[in-house]
C-alpha cells in the first residue's frame, strides 16, 4: 500500500502550526499565561518529562524530532482555545474532520475494495478476525473503528446539543456507524456504545444535576477501569477472574485476540527501565536491529509497531513515573470536567464519555500519548478547550451579580458571538482584545 497522505504532508503541517502558532500566542501572553494555569498539570509533567528523556533516551535523535511534533500539536491546540474561543469550537473542529475521514473511508471502500479492506494476511501471518474487516483510508481496521467510534459520540452530541446542523450530525452519526460496523471493531463498539450511555446519563440522568454524585460517579467507574487494566495485564495476581466477563463483553477472550503475548514481551522490557522508561517514542522503531523492538520479529514473526495497549507503551517509554502521570492526568480531567458541570453540563458530559471511551480503546490499542494516534490529537484538542471553558467558568463566576450555581444558556443554532479574552487583574486590558 502507497505511504499514507499524513505522512507525507506531516513536516509541511508542522511547520505551518509553529510558524502560525508563535506570533498568535506571543502576541497574547497574558491570556497565555492564564491558560496555561488552568491546563491539566498532569499534562503540563507529561511534557516535561517527555523533554527530559531526551537525556536517557535510547534514540534521542528520534525522541528529539518527535518532541518537536509533539511541541507542534500542543501550540496548535494550545492556539486553537486561545485565540478568538468560542464553546463549541472544539465539536466544531473535530466533527466535520471525523466526517471527512468516515465519508472518505466509505467511498475508498466502494472505489478500491482490494486496499480499503482487509485480507486475513498480514505480514504473511494469518489473522482471521482481519478477514473483510474495513480500514478505508486508514492503516488498520482498529484505527478506522476508534475514529468511527468518536464520530458517532460527537455526532450525537451535536445532534443533542444543536452543537451544528442537524443533517450534518446525522450524516456523521450514518458514515459513523457504517464503518464502525464495516470495521468490525469489537472493542470500538463497545466503547462506542458505553460512551453513548455515559453521556446521556451525566446529560439526562435521574442525577444529572447533582455534581458531587456525578464526580463520586465517574471517579469510582475509572478507578474500576484502571483496576481492569490491572487485571488485564495480570499485574496483580487474581484479578483474572475478576475481569473474565467484562472482556467477554468486548467480544474478546482472555487472551485479547493473542495481544497477551507482546503484553509478555512487553513486561520483559519494561524490567529493564522500570523507573524513567526507555524515552519518549524511542522504542517502535521498526522491526530490524538497532530497533530496540526488533525482537518481536524474530519471537512473533511479525511487528505489531505498538504495545496494544497504551498504559503498557507509556510504562515502557516513561517508566513508573509516566504511568503516575497519566494515572494523574486522567483523574485532573475528570475533575475539570465535574467541576464544569453547572457551567456547561453538555460539554461536561463529551469530555466525561470521551475519557471513558479512551480508557477502553487503550486497553487493546495504544492511543495514550501517541502522536500516531488519531485519538492523542483529539484529547489533546480537548484537554486545551476544557482548561480555556475552566478560565471562562471561573470569569462567569467572578463577574458581578453572579448566582452560584446559575449555569450559562446552552447552546443554539447559528454562529456564537466570540468570547471576549480575560483581562487580568489589575494589569488593564489584555493585548489582542477587541
Amino acid at each position: 500500500m502507497a505511504a499514507a497522505p499524513g505522512l507525507v504532508l506531516m513536516p509541511v503541517g508542522l511547520t505551518a502550526a509553529v510558524l502560525v502558532g508563535v506570533p498568535l500566542v506571543a502576541q497574547r501572553t497574558r491570556e497565555a499565561r492564564a491558560l496555561i494555569g488552568a491546563t491539566n498539570r498532569y499534562f503540563l509533567v507529561f511534557l516535561a518529562l517527555a523533554t527530559l528523556s531526551v537525556l536517557w533516551s535510547a534514540a534521542p535523535l528520534t525522541t528529539l524530532y518527535r518532541l518537536y511534533r509533539l511541541y507542534a500539536l500542543c501550540l496548535a491546540a494550545f492556539a486553537v482555545a486561545l485565540v478568538g474561543w468560542r464553546r463549541e469550537r472544539f465539536s466544531r473542529i473535530v466533527l466535520p474532520a471525523l466526517l471527512c475521514m468516515t465519508v472518505a473511508s466509505i467511498v475508498y471502500v466502494v472505489v478500491n475494495p482490494g486496499d480499503a479492506i482487509e485480507t486475513a494476511e498480514h505480514d504473511g501471518i494469518i489473522q482471521q478476525e482481519l478477514l473483510n474487516a474495513w480500514r478505508g483510508i486508514t492503516l488498520h481496521k482498529n484505527t478506522l473503528g476508534s475514529i468511527s467510534a468518536i464520530a458517532v459520540l460527537m455526532s450525537l452530541y451535536a445532534l443533542i446539543t444543536r452543537a451544528t446542523s442537524a443533517w450534518l450530525a446525522l450524516i456523521g452519526i450514518a458514515a459513523g456507524v457504517a464503518c464502525l460496523l464495516g470495521s468490525r471493531s469489537s472493542t470500538s463498539l463497545f466503547a462506542c456504545l458505553f460512551a453513548i450511555a455515559l453521556m446521556l446519563l451525566v446529560l439526562k440522568g435521574p442525577f444529572a444535576k447533582r455534581r458531587r454524585l456525578v464526580k463520586l460517579f465517574t471517579f469510582v467507574l475509572a478507578t474500576l477501569f484502571l483496576v481492569y487494566s490491572l487485571g488485564v495485564l495480570n499485574i496483580v495476581p487474581g484479578l483474572s477472574a475478576f475481569i473474565e466477563p467484562i472482556i467477554a463483553m468486548t467480544g474478546k477472550d482472555m487472551t485479547f485476540s493473542g495481544r497477551t503475548t507482546i503484553w509478555a514481551i512487553m513486561n520483559t522490557q519494561i524490567v529493564l527501565h522500570p523507573i524513567l522508561g526507555i524515552g519518549y517514542a524511542a522504542f517502535w522503531l521498526g522491526p530490524d536491529p538497532p530497533s530496540p523492538a526488533y525482537m518481536f520479529k524474530e519471537l512473533m514473526y511479525i511487528y505489531p509497531g505498538e504495545a496494544h495497549n497504551g498504559y503498557l507503551d507509556v510504562m515502557n517509554e516513561l517508566g513508573a513515573v509516566g504511568i503516575l502521570a497519566l494515572i494523574g492526568y486522567l483523574f485532573e480531567f475528570l475533575r475539570q470536567a465535574a467541576r464544569l458541570l453547572p457551567f456547561d453540563r453538555a460539554k461536561a458530559s463529551l469530555y466525561i464519555a470521551l475519557l471513558f471511551m479512551e480508557f477502553i480503546a487503550n486497553l487493546s490499542e495504544a492511543h495514550w500519548w501517541n502522536l500516531a494516534s488519531v485519538n492523542f490529537v483529539i484529547m489533546t484538542l480537548a484537554t486545551f478547550d476544557m482548561a480555556r471553558s475552566t478560565l471562562e467558568m471561573r470569569r462567569q463566576a467572578a463577574a458581578p451579580g453572579h448566582a452560584a450555581g446559575t449555569a450559562t444558556p446552552r447552546t443554539t443554532r447559528g454562529p456564537q458571538p466570540r468570547v471576549r479574552p480575560l483581562r487580568m487583574p489589575g494589569r488593564g486590558a489584555s493585548r489582542g482584545a477587541p
